[in-house]
């Protein structure tokens, strides 16, 4: 599938209503799926981080919160990005994205990449990011398939779990 088969709309009002609670939930499912946090922390943490990234909401300067739609209008998926600048440096930061399950496998992931990274790029964004949680390596090849690298790795060793640290040097 052609990127251009895969449009994206800024989400109207009651569009931002359904998703707001559903993506600090999914957000908050993802942490607890990767290991960073219990659930409770992680419905805690996510509640803070949605209100520090989007205080205005659907309105807070610099993000964009659109629908994803195929070629005839039908809303397939959800996509929020953030421009950061810093250092000299404009960044397009993809802080969600989903196609919906019944239209997984059909290239939207794809398109969706091809088409933020396009309206990204005229609001002067140089550079496309997204942060991947341990739990989401199935996502690696997507993001690959467009010409993504990654750039950092962070992993962790939960120590309070492990036996096996106690008493080694």
């Amino acid at each position: 599938m052609r990127q251009e088969l895969v449009r994206l709309r800024l989400m109207t009002d009651a569009e931002y209503a359904e998703y707001e609670p559903y993506v600090i939930a999914d957000y908050a499912q993802r942490n607890v799926a990767a290991g960073t946090f219990t659930k409770s922390e992680a419905t805690e943490r996510a509640n803070i981080d949605f209100a520090r990234l989007l205080p205005q909401g659907a309105s807070t300067a610099d993000n964009y919160l659109h629908a994803v739609e195929d070629p005839s209008g039908e809303r397939v998926g959800n996509l929020w990005y953030a421009i950061r600048h810093s250092a000299g440096n404009t960044t397009a930061f993809i802080l969600n994205m989903e196609i919906f399950a019944e239209h997984q496998g059909r290239g939207f992931g794809r398109g969706l990449l091809h088409s933020c990274a396009q309206d990204a790029a005229s609001r002067g964004a140089r550079v496309l990011e997204i942060q991947i949680l341990g739990s989401e390596d199935e996502k690696r090849g997507l993001f690959r398939s467009v010409g993504m690298v990654e750039t950092r790795i962070v992993m962790t060793w939960n120590l309070k779990d492990s036996g096996e640290v106690e008493g080694e040097r």
